[in-house]
């Protein structure tokens, strides 16, 4: 018979990657030093540095941004937060997001970036479309769009949330299977109503002196090439991550709900 931390050692062994992670099912998570957010029933979280892990088990790039991610027990979608450090983005342009001139935008610098993904061995990626037209809602100060995008013969669903802050946008970034978004969006609707920026990081408690960004609401749509493609991986994957018969680098899809049932019992 194995001592027990042999025992113990063996047993680890067997666990996956993905089961090794740190993953938290209740309570509140800070999001790095910027915000926290509580941990809905039925989610698993992830640190700013199992996030990392874990996304390159998606076989995505790193974006050195990440703070933390949520991801559904049971179902097939997740959100990844990351907090960029502009400063302060004023809402002065809220009232001229033109949908049209924005998605042309935005896919001629997924076509620039498209030469990096080459070069970095990953398929070309294409934004086909809007699945929700970018607008701004006043009282949350949150910006908010969503967009379908295909690479080879998978497509994705990105919704994805831009939360203004005092010194930064946090981006809450939706990802599912296309075809299930309108039956997430309101669950992932509810779970970011557990969002808060933590005292002093709040859009409202702007104080004269304070960095300003460089751009505004229309830049934060268009994004830059080179960030699409930091972050392709996570789009271009996500298909296959939600296709029954595509594996994961570690584990495939039933492996992942076997994997939380391991750890939380019955998906818990």
């Amino acid at each position: 018979m194995l001592p027990n931390s042999q025992a113990q050692d063996a047993a680890e062994e067997e666990l996956s990657p993905f089961e090794k992670l740190g993953w938290v099912t209740e309570g509140e998570a800070d999001l790095g030093k910027w915000a926290r957010i509580q941990i809905p029933d039925g989610f698993g979280y992830l640190d700013a540095k199992d996030t990392v892990k874990l996304m390159e088990m998606f076989g995505n790039l790193e974006t050195g941004r990440e703070v933390g991610m949520l991801m559904h027990l049971e179902e097939e979608w997740f959100v990844i937060y990351e907090f960029d450090e502009v400063g302060y983005v004023k809402d002065d342009e809220k009232d001229d997001l033109d949908a049209d001139k924005l998605l042309k935008q935005k896919q001629e610098g997924q076509e620039a970036a498209n030469d990096y993904r080459v070069d970095q061995g990953m398929e070309p990626m294409f934004v086909t479309g809007w699945i929700k037209e970018p607008f701004y809602n006043e009282e949350s100060n949150n910006l908010e769009w969503g967009i379908k995008v295909k690479s080879g013969d998978s497509e994705s669903a990105n919704y994805l949330t831009k939360l203004l802050g005092r010194r930064g946008v946090m981006d809450a970034t939706l990802v599912c299977n296309p075809e299930e978004m309108a039956t997430v969006l309101p669950e992932f609707r509810t779970q970011l109503a557990g969002y808060e920026y933590v005292d002093g990081q709040q859009y409202a408690q702007f104080s004269d002196g304070d960095k300003i960004a460089k751009y505004g609401l229309t830049a934060l749509v268009v994004g830059a090439g080179a960030t699409l493609a930091a972050k392709a991986g996570l789009f271009a994957v996500i298909g296959k991550f939600f296709a029954k018969a595509w594996k994961l680098v570690v584990v495939a899809v039933v492996g992942v709900v076997a994997a939380f049932k391991r750890l939380f019992g019955g998906g818990r």
